[in-house]
């Protein structure tokens, strides 16, 4: 009662298909796996550098605002009317004060 030759070498063919799937999808997953932490990777990243802008912009404000009341000082006489105005001015809510 053995088995045919060709029963031996279908069931073999079979197993070399199933455990070549495996591998396909061992290999398929690894891939979707790395690429799923390299977006993770690259979306810490951006948020680094979104905060780094954010820094550098607050930085950039609190200098040139600076600068801003500087030169008002230096350049506009005191007695100048738009000196006047401009020490009225609310720069944040762009507004006059009253």
């Amino acid at each position: 009662m053995g088995k045919s030759p060709k029963e031996s070498s279908s069931r073999t063919l079979m197993s070399y298909l199933l455990e070549g799937l495996m591998i396909f999808a061992a290999v398929s997953l690894s891939f979707i796996a790395e690429e799923f932490r390299e977006k993770l990777q690259e979306k810490k990243r951006e948020n680094k550098f979104m905060k780094s802008i954010v820094e550098d912009l607050d930085r950039d404000i609190v200098t040139l605002s600076d600068m801003a009341e500087t030169n008002r000082k230096k350049y506009i006489p005191s007695g100048d009317s738009i000196s006047m105005f401009l020490a009225d001015y609310d720069s944040e809510k762009q507004e006059l004060r009253q």
